[in-house]
């Protein structure tokens, strides 16, 4: 707690075991062949992301999942370790996956109002930094759009069932050009119970997809 405090991230190691990050890491790429074999054979619409997509805000062909229900349950699984961390009483919001193809990238960015508390959990056996710039001032949305900070920030190498633990808000984020064919992340986000009452990210209850959020866009 005392770390999170001073420095707003902490990292937590082997939060999961490595056989529970195998077992994630080959189910979202199982879902990811599911959802190929779908389009492929137009069982589905275009426009349903209720399976996942191929792409999304930050990568461009990279498979994506919100809110699956394995990754949720991790979210709340895992609440209490982040509520030790943080010394804060959390809601849990919603969970995010994806999978990062060579050369894709995180560009430099904070986070909506959903992912106060944030994580990255690493599922892969690559080491691929993510960086965080320390000083919250650095970076900002603006009214045309958001501002990086241009910093060097601070890398952050996570092993495979490693998870850091930060103020997604408050610090901006990003990392490189993937170096390797492929790298899967599970992405897990909490609010603090003082500041909202904002839970499930605006749906019915965790292991519900985007059109269950009333409006609100992932």
């Amino acid at each position: 707690m005392k770390e999170f405090n001073k420095k707003n991230y902490v990292i937590i190691k082997s939060a999961i075991s490595e056989e529970k990050a195998d077992v994630a890491r080959d189910y979202f790429a199982l879902k990811a062949q599911i959802l190929d074999t779908f389009k492929k054979n137009n069982y589905i619409s275009p426009f349903n992301k209720d399976h996942g997509s191929f792409g999304d805000h930050q990568v461009n062909k990279g498979f994506c999942s919100y809110g699956d229900p394995l990754s949720d349950s991790l979210t709340t699984k895992l609440k209490p370790v982040f509520e030790k961390a943080t010394g804060l009483k959390l809601n849990e919001n919603y969970s995010y996956m994806r999978i990062y193809l060579k050369g894709e990238e995180l560009t430099r960015h904070k986070d909506r109002p959903s992912c106060e508390i944030s994580g990255t959990l690493c599922i892969d056996d690559n080491d691929w930094p993510i960086y965080l710039e320390p000083d919250k001032k650095k970076g900002k949305y603006t009214n045309t759009g958001y501002i990086p900070g241009f910093t060097e920030g601070k890398a952050v190498h996570l092993k495979k069932g490693d998870l850091m633990i930060y103020r997604g808000c408050d610090l901006e984020h990003w990392r490189d050009p993937n170096p390797f064919d492929k790298h899967f992340q599970i992405f897990v986000h909490y609010n603090n119970t003082k500041t909202t009452d904002q839970k499930y990210d605006g749906r019915p209850h965790m292991g519900l997809p985007n059109p269950f959020q009333g409006g609100t866009w992932k």
